[in-house]
């Protein structure tokens, strides 16, 4: 027969409501450090790891006279003495005080050379993205939709380019308002309203008269 203390230690602990309660707050807040909105973030992740890529990316915008020039000028600003003894984290905004300043300087000749290279720069930019534009095939504008809306989910704060439209995407039909701010801006000169007053106009309509205006207007 066992003695009283060693069924004391083999007889389960007795809880109390204030232990329940405790248990049952800390197995809540593991919980919920283990299921954060970091799940949310490591999916989209691996869904944008795992995302097929489109057959054709689009070209990076060209840069500006005053970018082309800080690029050419950058290393010599950085390696400056009165810039390398300052702390590694004010040296950049140093810099580019330094790079403003001296492009503020140029001479129009050296700023027209830096014009003329942006300028070239976009043209090729230009013809580049008309190709890119006319070689998309519908899934790659799925893909490019599907990344840029990972990107949002991965780093709401970092802004995300836009997709570019489909140019051979069916035209949206105006609606009713729409179709009715048309037809009164299309009104002989000196006799167009301000939206203020079509909207107004439009709001005093009843549901009958907007969807008579609705199906006239659209008649072509």
């Amino acid at each position: 027969m066992l003695s009283y203390f060693a069924q004391l230690r083999k007889a389960p602990l007795p809880l109390n409501s204030l232990s329940v309660s405790f248990a049952a707050s800390f197995a809540t807040k593991a919980a919920a450090v283990q299921t954060p909105a970091s799940d949310k973030l490591l999916a989209a992740r691996r869904k944008l790891k795992a995302l097929s890529k489109p057959t054709v990316t689009a070209p990076k915008r060209p840069l500006s006279s005053y970018l082309l020039f800080s690029q050419d000028k950058r290393d010599s600003v950085k390696s400056l003495p009165e810039i390398k003894s300052k702390p590694v984290k004010d040296q950049l905004g140093l810099v580019a005080k330094e790079l403003g300043a001296l492009w503020a300087a140029a001479s129009a000749v050296e700023k027209k050379k830096y014009e003329e290279k942006a300028e070239e720069a976009k043209k090729i930019y230009q013809t580049t993205y008309k190709k890119y534009i006319s070689s998309r095939t519908p899934q790659d504008i799925l893909i490019e939709e599907k990344t840029r809306s990972l990107k949002q989910t991965i780093n709401p704060t970092k802004p995300v380019s836009r997709v570019a439209k489909d140019p051979h995407a069916p035209v949206r039909p105006s609606n009713g308002y729409q179709l009715f701010v048309k037809e009164k801006k299309a009104g002989p000169q000196g006799a167009v309203e301000t939206f203020s007053t079509i909207a107004a106009q439009w709001k005093g309509l009843n549901g009958a008269q907007k969807q008579v205006d609705k199906t006239i207007l659209a008649i072509p």
